[in-house]
């Protein structure tokens, strides 16, 4: 139990938690969620907290417990931790036994003092309140009933039916257990897990099973329990932003000398695990050694990672996961020919198993170890083994030359520090590459058919409107003839998940792909890929640079095997002359980092202007049929609201025009099973916004007037495609009236949204 020096905002001392409630840093949101599932707020009774490991989830719960041991809101706390070293169900169902009756009646009590008085069980009934003594008390003599009769199973059972027990006789209780990706490790005729969840499903409290993400959804189907009524919490590493807070935080608790630099090479390293971040800071408190450069903290990483708390987690795991030394020492060297193997990342299953020499149960149970704490990753017949530059990446290569190489611990050591130094630019500049990075895959996962103006994927377009002022630019952009219209992505990722090379030319986040099918149609002849790439260039872009990434994309696709695909490259000023008549002669799009932010705008504007979308406001909706003249009552309702929100008649009939326009080209080219036209309406913002939805498919029809218009706003006409189409001019005019349009394919219809601004 930790000492209680230390207190919590309530001005209380610790009880479980092992950090100061101020010094628990970064994890803000995931605590107010578990105070609002105890307080009822979600209406369930189950939350899956799936978390990666290092995060601090067993932290997280502790702080929960506190925060409830002091609240008194009526909800007891109750945390048990899943610990390997008890190897019995029966010895876990006891131990749950015995914390949560010291837990309940210490919180019952208001005293935490009963949590480490060290008493046995049988002596905390002279502590339990005299309105609980009665079911305490039967509960305790049905135990030593089973004892008595050798009832193994039984017992267990009723171990783990105490939160019930306390439910049927008004206390309700918050059980938290801790480390359920465990069960699998303890020995008996029970199966652990499908108990734990069968007293969950059948109790009248709340419970939170926690463990690693990557076991914990197979546990509980495997339990075949039914859980219906829950929710589930991720926990992962810190975000960068809230790691460097906690970095700041431990170094001026600590008295530390740190800066920017230092604390953001700390975040890097670690990969903002707070477990690390914690033993970090806490070996330099001991060593009293200032973070004030690069060479202070690597040598301190370095010692972490071969004596530190790096070094002991990992080999503590090891051991857990891989008992014989015989079996660990062949893993250091498969790690190890994994972290230096430069053309490959990933590694056959089938040499593993050759090397390993397990028998099939035992090499299937190693596996699984290794992948649900994440030193690997099994995809299909192959494994990936982490990043080269990261702590377990340092630690293996360290254990290699140390008990396979036999290096000199010295040697060793210098050689892991001269590394890990020349290393720290590199790190810090490729993260500083990502702070800047524009975010393709973000911008892809907008793409759903909009139309926006052809400048924006055309520098050479663009270029005429640079040195326009904000206003101005969107006046031009707006008032653009050339359109198109981007495709439904429906899969986005990174280039270097499909082809690892690129990593070696670009970082992972510069370089992303999107799945998708033009016009929204899910069909094999409107299926494409979009490949983009963001190119580093302090100036624009010239043609040498832009001719090499061309070439390497194009030849990423042809490996992937993509037959239609779209290159689009960015560079953050754009390209020059030369660079742009390659480009087209190549049918490449191009944008700056300008063109991508007044792209993102106009597909997601709350995302850029931090508004919500006025588009999607409250406000009036109607119900039209599709018949003649119907749109008419839409026009004229929207009138009466238009009128009220002060625009003027020019105004009004530019808006009713549109609406009727919508409305006709609705009902000629849908295949709405209801015959029903939805018109939505709203004012915020100084404007008036629209959408006019139906379902039905897209036909043929409706796909050839959009080639029309496409091709009739970029000055192509097509005799044989116009004179099979009885309007077509619709979007057209729309554009004309009004400020803002754009149009989306959606799952089973289509859907317009339109804007005007009111102009006082």
């Amino acid at each position: 139990m930790p000492p209680r020096t230390q207190t919590n905002k309530h001005g209380k001392k610790r009880i479980l938690g092992k950090v100061a409630p101020e010094d628990f840093v970064g994890r803000s949101t995931e605590l107010a969620t578990l105070l609002n599932f105890a307080s009822g707020a979600y209406n369930l009774n189950g939350l899956l907290l799936m978390h990666a490991p290092t995060v601090g989830a067993s932290e997280l719960l502790r702080q929960v417990f506190d925060e409830l041991f002091y609240l008194n809101n009526g909800i007891v706390p109750v945390y048990f931790r899943l610990n390997k070293s008890d190897k019995t169900t029966l010895a876990v169902a006891q131990k749950f036994l015995t914390d949560f009756l010291f837990q309940v009646v210490a919180c019952r009590r208001r005293d935490d003092s009963i949590l480490d008085s060290g008493l046995a069980l049988d002596d905390l009934i002279t502590f339990v309140r005299s309105t609980d003594i009665e079911w305490v008390e039967g509960l305790l003599d049905s135990c030593e009933m089973l004892r008595a009769r050798n009832d193994t199973d039984g017992l267990i059972r009723l171990c783990f039916s105490a939160p019930q027990r306390a439910a049927s006789n008004g206390i309700k209780t918050l059980v938290m257990f801790d480390g359920f990706h465990q069960v699998e490790s303890f020995n008996g005729n029970l199966n652990i897990s499908k108990e734990i969840i069968d007293a969950c499903i059948r109790g009248d409290f709340l419970f939170v099973l926690a463990g690693l993400r990557r076991r914990m959804l197979h546990l509980v189907q495997q339990a075949q329990g039914s859980i219906t009524n829950y929710e589930t919490l991720r926990v992962d590493n810190l975000r960068k932003t809230e790691a460097a807070m906690l970095v700041e935080t431990l170094a001026k608790k600590n008295h530390l000398q740190i800066n920017s630099e230092t604390r953001d090479l700390v975040v890097q390293e670690l990969n903002a695990s707070p477990y690390f971040i914690k033993g970090l800071l806490d070996s330099a408190r001991d060593n009293e050694l200032a973070l004030d450069s690069f060479r202070n903290c690597q040598q301190l990483y370095v010692d972490e990672v071969l004596g530190g708390q790096i070094e002991r987690y990992y080999t503590s795991l090891l051991e857990e996961i891989a008992p014989d030394t015989d079996t660990q020492h062949t893993l250091i060297q498969l790690f190890y020919q994994a972290l230096t193997d430069e053309e490959r990342d990933k590694v056959s299953i089938e040499i593993w198993r050759k090397f390993l020499r397990l028998d099939p149960h035992e090499f299937q149970k190693l596996l699984r170890g290794l992948h649900t704490n994440e030193l690997i990753s099994i995809s299909a017949s192959q494994i990936e083994t982490p990043g080269k530059e990261s702590p377990f990446g340092d630690y293996m290569k360290s254990r290699y030359k140390l008990e396979v190489v036999n290096e000199p611990r010295a040697m060793v050591v210098a050689d892991t520090l001269l590394e890990s130094l020349k290393r720290a630019p590199q790190t810090m500049a490729r993260s500083y590459r990502r702070s800047v990075a524009v975010g393709l895959r973000d911008i892809l996962n907008n793409f759903n058919c909009q139309e926006v103006p052809y400048s924006l994927l055309d520098y050479g377009r663009f270029k005429h409107f640079k040195g326009a002022k904000p206003d101005e630019l969107k006046s031009l952009l707006d008032a653009e003839s050339g359109i198109v219209r981007l495709p439904q992505v429906v899969y986005t990722t990174y280039g270097a998940a499909y082809y690892p090379p690129l990593l070696s030319v670009c970082d992972e986040e510069l370089c992303a792909v999107a799945h998708c099918f033009e016009n929204g149609d899910y069909i094999s002849a409107s299926e494409s890929v979009w490949i983009t790439a963001e190119i580093d260039s302090k100036l624009e872009a010239g043609r040498a640079l832009t001719e090499l990434w061309v070439e390497r994309l194009t030849e990423f696709a042809e490996h992937c095997g993509f037959h239609q695909y779209r290159l689009w490259l960015i560079s953050n000023e754009g390209f020059n002359t030369e660079a742009l008549d390659y480009l087209n002669e190549r049918d490449v799009y191009s944008a700056s980092k300008q063109q991508l932010e007044l792209l993102l705008s106009r597909l997601k504007p709350d995302a850029v202007n931090g508004k919500k979308n006025s588009h999607d406001e409250g406000g009036y909706e109607i119900l039209i049929p599709m018949e003649d003249e119907a749109e008419l009552v839409a026009a004229e309702s929207v009138e009466t609201f238009a009128r009220r929100c002060g625009f003027d008649s020019e105004a009004i009939n530019q808006i009713k025009t549109a609406i009727v326009e919508a409305c006709i080209n609705a009902t000629e080219h849908s295949f709405s099973p209801e015959r029903k036209i939805k018109v939505k309406f709203g004012f915020a913002d100084e404007r008036l916004s629209i959408t006019i939805s139906s379902r039905g498919l897209a036909t043929n029809k409706l796909q050839a007037i959009q080639r029309v218009n496409k091709n009739s706003v970029n000055g192509i006409s097509s005799k044989d495609e116009t004179s099979n189409v009885k309007r077509g001019w619709g979007l057209t005019l729309i554009h004309a009236l009004m400020d803002e349009v754009s149009f989306e394919r959606v799952d089973d219809g289509t859907r317009l949204k339109m804007s005007k601004l009111l102009r006082k």
